[in-house]
């Protein structure tokens, strides 16, 4: 953040205060562009951070018995509503995605962790609450790649892989 000024790190409180301990007396250079926002469980809070308009919400990053709180972002991008959820377990996040009902935000691309997608109940949610356009997996090593690819072909007609560092696709349609 320090050596790219234009960026804004949005982040529930955990994070931000993560990021003040790593960043020690340089937090001071970057604090104004630390947005936090820390919406309770099933609640949506929308903002407009840098001209995206965005809607956060809390997901579970842990076990439903070992909760760990993160965000997911729901934002606007020139016209394309793309969904970042961030790695969370089905399990634990089953009831806040049925509430929200972003099936009905007719969602783009949402970028999603391979386990959920992999995952019987986590098939469900991105079939029934999610039904994103596109989706593109995230959060993989590079060797894991290949394998996370064909393994989510076998389930979903829709998935984009990344496969290269700073790898582009473009999507004309909107």
């Amino acid at each position: 953040m320090i050596s790219h000024p234009e960026t804004v790190l949005v982040g529930n409180e955990i994070v931000c205060k993560e990021l003040k301990e790593t960043a020690g007396g340089d937090f001071s250079k970057i604090s104004a562009r630390v947005k936090n926002i820390n919406p309770g469980w099933g609640t949506i809070i929308e903002e407009t951070i840098g001209g995206v308009e965005m809607k956060v919400f809390q997901v579970n990053h842990g076990l439903p018995e070992d909760p760990y709180v993160t965000l997911a972002f729901l934002m606007d991008l020139d016209g394309a509503t793309v969904l970042h959820m961030g790695d969370i377990y089905a399990q634990a996040n089953e009831e806040y995605f049925r509430a929200f009902q972003l099936q009905r935000m007719a969602i783009d691309v949402a970028f999603i962790d391979p386990f959920f997608l992999l995952d019987k109940t986590g098939m469900q949610m991105a079939k029934e609450f999610i039904r994103p356009e596109r989706i593109v997996p995230m959060h993989m090593r590079a060797y894991e790649i290949e394998k996370y690819a064909k393994a989510l072909n076998n389930f979903y007609t829709n998935i984009y892989a990344f496969r290269e560092c700073l790898e582009k696709k473009y999507f004309e349609d909107f």
